[in-house]
């Protein structure tokens, strides 16, 4: 894993100045990318990389020497020479790029820059003297990146020199004066990763990315603190509650949802929307609200979790979900435990006797060897036809999605359309009862 650091270099005579980046101070310098460079780059090996992209007029008149000259006449070195006094053992890399002038000079950037990120570099990106519309490519190019190559952004830097004010008041500053910040834009990345990761969530359900990029962010936290900041603590926490949970729906783990629901309401609700991760504060609302239908009761979290599935395209799941809750409803108004294996299996077979009007001769084991038991669903079926059948016409595009649509194939506009239907039917027959 290399490390790389990309920049521009523009084509001004710069003034020399100090940089100071988190408390650290360069030398006075000519070149933003020289400061950077040595106060980033110094430990970095033959492994590793900086990468100046250049234009024609760029390289003549900044990386080369002896375009400019001082007021005594003297030639400036160029960036090259610059960085070669650092005396750094990784390589220096000059790269000719086109000026962005048109649409097509910005696509030709883009692959050229591209082409400079290896598959899991550590880039470092300096935007300072980034030409026009390149700060906003070059974050198009690192999330790009980051999915295509599997890199990591370890920081975006820019040198604000225009703080210190127009260039010849700057050029009749005493050099110790002259202390221009360099901005760490880093975070606006990490709020671009916030953004997917959230809209995945919300959109899919799936929250991987969201406990990922939460547990990564506060581990130094607590490394630091020794595990006693009660915030990191909270949100390491939740991230695991709302991976769990994902996990549970798309695994159809029918109790666990339910458990796992309560669990991460009673840590939102102890859990004031957290300063140390703001990203997370739209991603928590959300999740309380989505979390409200959850209950504690075993058929009403079954449904409330067989919506969540058709919201979030977990057909499959939904169709599981639905089917095995009407069963635990079934078992629940006989009085019988809805966790018993065979009293599960029992309650399934009464719900295809009653709809296929078997008679008790013609009855096969489990059901045979228990009529009393039997007899106490069909008591309720007839008074509850539609439940029955609809468990009953739950099976065939459950089975369908089972076996990958090799029979009885529907499509999966049909599946979805079908889950969608069946479980605003369940819904309307139990809403007197649970909710």
């Amino acid at each position: 894993m290399a490390r790389v650091y990309l920049s521009f270099l523009g084509t001004n005579d710069y003034v020399e100045c100090h940089y100071v980046l988190s408390g650290q101070e360069s030398p006075l310098v000519r070149f933003v990318q020289e400061a950077i460079v040595g106060l980033c780059c110094r430990d970095w090996t033959e492994a590793d990389r900086l990468v100046f992209f250049l234009t024609p007029d760029a390289a003549r008149h900044n990386w080369e020497d002896g375009h400019f000259t001082d007021p005594r006449g003297k030639p400036k070195p160029g960036l090259r020479t610059c960085l070669q006094t650092l005396k750094l053992r990784c390589a220096i890399q000059p790269e000719m790029i086109v000026e962005g002038k048109n649409e097509a000079d910005i696509w030709q950037l883009f692959q050229t820059v591209l082409q400079q990120i290896k598959s899991q570099d550590q880039v470092i990106f300096d935007i300072t003297h980034a030409f026009r519309s390149i700060p906003l490519l070059a974050m198009v190019i690192l999330g790009y990146a980051q999915v295509i190559k599997n890199i990591k952004i370890e920081g975006i830097y820019y040198g604000a020199f225009e703080v210190l004010g127009p260039v010849q008041a700057v050029r009749e500053m005493p050099p110790a004066q002259r202390r221009a910040p360099i901005f760490d834009l880093t975070p606006f990345s990490a709020l671009l990763d916030w953004t997917m990761a959230i809209d995945r969530f919300l959109g899919t359900g799936d929250a991987r990315r969201v406990c990922q990029l939460a547990q990564s962010t506060v581990r130094p936290i607590l490394k630091e603190s020794k595990g006693q900041d009660q915030e990191a603590q909270a949100i390491r926490r939740l991230a695991g509650l709302l991976e769990n949970f994902t996990k549970n729906l798309s695994t159809c783990r029918g109790s666990e949802i339910s458990r796992n629901a309560r669990g991460l309401q009673e840590a939102l609700a102890v859990t004031a929307y957290p300063d140390l991760l703001p990203p997370l504060k739209p991603l928590l609302y959300q999740l309380s609200k989505r979390l409200q239908g959850f209950t504690g009761e075993a058929v009403q979290d079954g449904l409330r979790a067989a919506r969540w599935c058709l919201e979030h395209n977990l057909i499959q799941q939904g169709m599981t979900i639905l089917q095995e809750t009407l069963i635990t409803h079934f078992l629940l108004q006989a009085g019988l435990d809805p966790t018993e294996k065979n009293q599960r299996q029992l309650a399934s077979q009464a719900a295809t006797i009653f709809c296929n009007t078997i008679d008790p001769s013609a009855w096969h084991p489990p059901a045979s060897n228990h009529p009393e038991v039997i007899q106490q669903h069909l008591d309720y079926f007839r008074t509850h036809a539609t439940l029955a059948e609809i468990y009953r016409n739950l099976s065939q595009p459950r089975n369908d999605i089972n076996h990958a649509g090799y029979v009885q194939p529907r499509s999966a506009d049909a599946l979805a359309g079908e889950l969608a239907r069946f479980l605003g039917e369940v819904e309307e027959l139990l809403a007197g009862i649970y909710y």
